[in-house]
């Protein structure tokens, strides 16, 4: 052991009790996860028992040395957790969610205790149980605003915006890559069973609509994060792809944006910038039959036309 680590820093092992280095503590994640861990001082064929191995497990877990080993054992603790359990609409095996979640994490290079905070966000596990086994910063990560029963489900709603508001930018960022994995499935389910996948939810499709568009209101700080960036663009194309309907009218020269139960927006090709309906010239305050329904990508592909005109407009 002394050969192989004289090169490599010593930290102590919660598991053997004794200073060790990177090498034999890859080592001796093997055997923790093989089950079968030798007795430290004790002869060739002596092992921990069970209990002792499940005991400095949990010690070995919380070393920051092994987060990696931290993160397998929420995985298998997640994947527990869901056993059984579908999601809403399609009947996908409900561990895909938080596994999903970790994958997005992942895109926006979150660190390792981040990912775990991922994939626990939604096991059905007490603050104190994920403290114990996976430390402080876990359970911070994954603590949720609890509902006011005294309260109706906007004014709650609008409580946990405002404390993700002033939250720190992990916390923001579990929050941002939980809700793309939601929406994500939303969309899938939207595609696959239509209007019907509203018959799914607890909530109606305006009230979605209301908290999805609350909820990236209050992440809007990540979109100036340059590795988190792609993802917020993601969760608003995904919003608007399930939850906003578009129109044109061409004789006017005007889009129309309406996010569903909530304000309706109208841009003109002369401004080229979305602005309340009340804000335009009167004859432009109603979408009228002539107007054409048209999808998300439609629209930008005319609002991006028109921009280059106005441009070249200027620089003349």
């Amino acid at each position: 052991m002394e050969e192989r680590q004289k090169d490599e820093a010593q930290f102590l092992c919660p598991l053997y009790e004794e200073n060790i280095g990177e090498t034999d503590c890859a080592d001796t994640v093997r055997l923790v996860k093989s089950g079968r861990v030798p007795r430290s001082g004790g002869g060739d064929g002596e092992w921990m028992t069970s209990e002792e191995v499940e005991r400095r497990m949990k010690l070995c877990c919380t070393c920051p040395h092994n987060e990696n080993m931290l993160l397998d054992r929420a995985i298998q603790t997640a994947v527990q957790q869901h056993a059984g359990r579908t999601q809403w609409g399609t009947g996908r095996p409900a561990i895909l969610l938080p596994l999903e979640t970790v994958q997005i994490l992942q895109s926006m290079r979150a660190d390792v205790r981040l990912l775990i905070a991922g994939v626990l966000y939604t096991a059905d596990l007490s603050l104190y149980e994920i403290e114990q086994t996976f430390g402080s910063d876990t359970a911070a990560l994954v603590a949720q605003t609890e509902p006011d029963p005294a309260k109706d489900k906007i004014e709650n709603w609008t409580a946990w915006f405002q404390t993700l508001k002033a939250a720190g930018q992990r916390r923001q960022m579990l929050a941002l890559a939980d809700a793309v994995a939601a929406l994500r499935a939303l969309w899938r389910d939207q595609e696959e069973l239509g209007d019907d996948v509203w018959t799914h939810f607890e909530y109606s499709m305006e009230d979605l609509s209301w908290y999805y568009s609350g909820l990236l209101d209050a992440l809007q700080a990540l979109e100036q994060i340059e590795a988190v960036q792609p993802v917020f663009w993601e969760a608003s194309s995904l919003y608007k792809d399930i939850f906003v309907s578009y129109w044109a009218d061409f004789e006017k020269n005007v889009l129309y944006e309406a996010p569903e139960g909530l304000e309706i927006f109208g841009l003109t090709r002369s401004e080229c910038r979305w602005m309340p309906l009340e804000e335009l010239p009167e004859e432009l305050r109603e979408i009228t039959p002539d107007a054409l329904p048209l999808r998300r990508w439609d629209v930008e592909e005319i609002l991006d036309l028109w921009m280059s005109e106005k441009d070249r407009e200027q620089r003349r």
